[in-house]
């Protein structure tokens, strides 16, 4: 849902607590979400919260997506 559009993630992600917000509309680096997830394991922390936009883009310009399984 929302394709192109992250405010569905971004309302979903505020509301259920999540820990990091991917949304089309700013790209991401990996190594940033990797980043914030090691921070929380190193606290303790057993999961982190993952809101994720269906046309989430990284900075190198790609889309995040799995075909087929």
């Amino acid at each position: 849902m929302g394709r192109d559009a992250g405010f569905i993630a971004l309302q979903a992600g505020i509301s259920g607590g999540a820990d990091v917000i991917l949304i089309p509309e700013i790209p991401f680096k990996f190594e940033n979400v990797i980043a914030k997830i090691r921070e929380r394991a190193d606290k303790g922390r057993k999961f982190s919260i993952l809101a994720v936009s269906e046309g989430a883009k990284s900075q190198d310009g790609g889309s995040v997506f799995a075909q087929g399984r």
